[in-house]
């Protein structure tokens, strides 16, 4: 099973608390609940995680482990999943929430050319440039693309959370299955 594999390599409370000693930290991440793989703190940790790799915003990983410590749900998978928005992954990311943003605020879709342009603005406001940003023609594109981007991280995130609850489930009662069939066999 995936759980014993996983808890083989995460390491103990203890040796966490031996690691960052015994201040505010290491007490915080000694909390044995973030370590801890169960069926509430996994579909938890699933939606955190892939909420902050959705959402545009800059430190990812460091959101999700600290609102992993905030609400003690597993560490590792929440900030193993913000590497869900990747090189890979980013351009469908971006084109799926621009569709969304535009779909819901009734704004046409752009054309590659104009997409272009908005991932330009796009840039222009992440590297501090806003000379002449606001009287860009696409800077009304940019706030569809993020707001759009918003919806889509609660969307995926929210799949993620049923998906896993779901999965864990699926799992759960499969297992019993199993017992009972074998159970049975052995009673005959």
């Amino acid at each position: 099973m995936p759980k014993q594999l996983i808890r083989r390599y995460l390491p103990t409370p203890e040796k966490i608390k031996m690691l960052f000693g015994p201040g505010l930290i290491g007490r915080r991440l000694a909390d044995p609940n973030l370590w801890h793989l169960n069926r509430r703190s996994a579909s938890k940790s699933v939606f955190w995680g892939l909420l902050c790799a959705l959402l545009p915003l800059p430190m990812q990983s460091i959101l999700a482990a600290g609102g992993a410590i905030l609400w003690r749900i597993n560490l590792p998978l929440a900030v193993a999943l913000t590497f869900f928005s990747n090189p890979l992954t980013l351009i469908p990311i971006l084109l799926f929430g621009y569709f969304l943003g535009s779909s819901i605020l009734n704004v046409p879709m752009l054309s590659i050319e104009e997409i272009k342009a908005v991932f330009f603005s796009f840039t222009e406001v992440l590297s501090a440039d806003w000379g002449g940003v606001s009287d860009n023609v696409y800077f009304k594109s940019f706030w569809v693309l993020i707001f759009g981007l918003i919806v889509e991280a609660f969307l995926i995130a929210s799949l993620g959370y049923v998906l896993t609850l779901g999965a864990w489930h699926w799992h759960i009662f499969s297992a019993i299955r199993r017992r009972k069939r074998v159970t049975d066999s052995r009673s005959i």
